[in-house]
């Protein structure tokens, strides 16, 4: 019996301090999360220098260029940070929480103006993805230099981040869902033990050219990246106006 309570109190114990934890850092999580929200004065945060958010921007790129080597030798596995890049460079979360990008292209008056084919037109003259199974483009999707097909036009290239490049038994998929899907649910930058249907779908869609197969979703990540630093090397040869 003084056993039992000795181990009773000991989990206990253990339980009320697991708790206490857990409330101690989801109250850090949600700080941080507010930090440039309504939780904090705007007096208290410091916008990073134009020099600060270069150095960053300088060293995202290497890890993106070490991804792409990594993904084309066979790790799959640098595909999530690949992605983590990504999310980090091009995708928006708040109205406060800009992409690192796409910020400094802004603030130093840069128009990324990138080449690109998509599903959009096709889809709106079909009125929906209704009924549609499966469209893909499995060669060059994305450059900055014109690409040799009827089908590309020209977009910016935050625009064309919400553009429908694939579609799959009537679900479309943009390269920022993509990125946003690997990065938060697959390790990319935060985990999740659910994936969506979407994802896990997408994921399946194997494609074979020269005796090799290519993953789709891996194939628009991996070209998005490649523009990516294509367009962030411009950037860091810009002075602000």
């Amino acid at each position: 019996m003084l056993v039992f309570f000795a181990i009773q109190s000991r989990q206990s114990a253990t339980k009320e301090g697991q708790d206490k934890t857990h409330d101690a850092l989801k109250e850090i999580d949600q700080k941080v999360d507010g930090m440039l929200g309504d939780e904090y004065s705007r007096d208290a945060i410091i916008k990073k220098t134009v020099v600060e958010r270069e150095d960053e921007l300088e060293g995202a790129l290497d890890l993106l260029s070490d991804a792409i080597i990594k993904v084309q030798n066979g790790n799959h596995n640098y595909l999530k940070i690949l992605a983590g890049q990504l999310r980090a460079l091009l995708c928006f979360k708040t109205g406060v929480l800009s992409p690192l990008l796409l910020d400094l292209a802004d603030e130093k008056d840069v128009p990324l103006e990138c080449y690109a084919r998509t599903f959009r037109h096709m889809i709106e003259v079909l009125g929906g993805t209704k009924n549609m199974q499966l469209a893909v483009n499995p060669g060059r999707i994305v450059s900055i230099e014109k690409i040799d097909t009827p089908t590309a036009r020209k977009y910016l290239f935050k625009n064309w981040l919400g553009e429908p490049v694939m579609v799959l038994a009537e679900e479309s998929y943009t390269p920022t869902e993509i990125i946003r899907m690997v990065a938060e649910k697959q390790g990319g930058i935060s985990y999740s033990d659910y994936l969506p249907e979407k994802l896990i779908e997408g994921k399946k869609l194997i494609w074979t050219k020269s005796g090799r197969e290519y993953d789709q979703i891996e194939n628009i990540l991996m070209q998005t990246a490649e523009v990516t630093i294509d367009f962030g090397k411009v950037l860091l040869n810009e002075k602000v106006n």
